[in-house]
């Protein structure tokens, strides 16, 4: 986990700045990432949010502090109290983002504000909430769940019929004209009313004929909740949330080609951002809307049991409930290797 870089403050500055006062917002509540609301005298006073100010800081330090946000706004990291020796586990307050003036002695120098929120990791939950590796291959549909959360999925066929050599061990095939897929029944931490974040590795075949829009759905919730899609025939990927749509040109699949995807659908910022081969690649954000928390199945490889069917390989599928950063994303795609072992809280 990250550290809020005040190591990476350390230019020579006018009038004994950057100065960085703590002080304690008193607020009596706040929220924590399991969207439980807990008052101070349930979580102790050493979990009081932060009010951080620096002062006087050169532009290249701005752009150090805003670089840690955008990577960070919605995940927890460090926070070390350099007076007190004590560290805590914060995350940026999404109610009150930071703020960066001009300050008011020195010329092109600003000061930065920002308010941090601590969090007990025993009160958080895990935000893995669905993890299929695809290596099923049995006589029977079961399609395993390795988040420990119990979304056992169901495939369409016997998975010894779909299972063919995958990014990462073996994976599971899907036929546009065989009605393949694998259905997840319904459950509240799937329907990503707050965000969250889809990933997979996909290979998309060649061998058999092109089929863009809404015949290929690499994953999908219906009726009307968040679809994971090739957008037109170039391969380019989307995504659906309600009635908005978003896509990359730079996210398209190669056939033949495996390529890993991630689509974050990000609450604070309301934006969609579209990831492929761990590369940010979004060239048509979103509007933001949150999925509207239906309670149709989540299907792998299609769109529901009688529509969208994709036309490929997947491979280690998994589903967050939150967004993740660009660093996380690398590190499940793993340098382009591949790995099922990367498990991001």
């Amino acid at each position: 986990m990250k550290t809020f870089p005040h190591h990476a403050l350390s230019r020579g500055y006018l009038l004994g700045y950057p100065q960085k006062p703590i002080l304690d917002s008193g607020v009596v509540a706040m929220q924590l990432g399991n969207g439980v609301l807990r008052s101070r005298d349930d979580l102790g006073a050493d979990l009081t949010p932060r009010d951080l100010r620096y002062e006087c800081l050169t532009a290249a330090d701005i752009g150090i502090l805003e670089n840690f946000r955008a990577d960070h706004r919605a995940t927890t990291f460090y926070w070390a109290d350099n007076k007190s020796y004590l560290t805590y586990e914060c995350r940026f307050d999404p109610a009150n983002p930071p703020q960066v003036v001009p300050h008011a002695e020195v010329p092109d120098h600003y000061d930065y504000a920002a308010r941090l929120l601590p969090v007990l990791p025993t009160v958080s939950v895990d935000m893995l909430v669905g993890h299929w590796k695809m290596n099923d291959d049995a006589a029977d549909t079961d399609v395993a769940d390795a988040s420990g959360n119990g979304h056992t999925g169901t495939a369409s066929a016997n998975t010894e019929d779909l299972s063919v050599a995958g990014k990462v061990g073996t994976a599971l095939e899907f036929i546009n004209t065989s009605s393949r897929y694998v259905a997840v029944s319904d459950a509240a931490d799937l329907r990503l009313t707050d965000g969250g974040t889809i990933l997979m590795w996909v290979k998309w075949e060649g061998t058999r004929a092109v089929t863009g829009g809404a015949t290929s759905t690499l994953a999908g919730k219906a009726p009307s909740d968040w679809r994971l899609w090739i957008h037109n025939a170039s391969g380019a990927v989307g995504v659906i949330i309600q009635s908005d749509q978003s896509y990359s040109e730079n996210a398209a699949l190669v056939q033949d080609t495996w390529r890993h995807i991630a689509v974050v659908i990000d609450a604070v910022a309301e934006e969609v951002r579209f990831y492929a081969d761990a590369q940010d690649v979004t060239s048509d954000g979103g509007a933001g809307t949150m999925p509207a928390g239906g309670s149709g199945s989540v299907h792998l490889g299609a769109y529901t049991s009688t529509s969208g069917f994709f036309d490929g390989v997947i491979d280690d599928v998994r589903i967050y409930r939150r967004p993740l950063t660009a660093l996380e994303i690398a590190a499940i795609y793993n340098s382009g290797s591949g790995t099922e072992s990367a498990i991001v809280a």
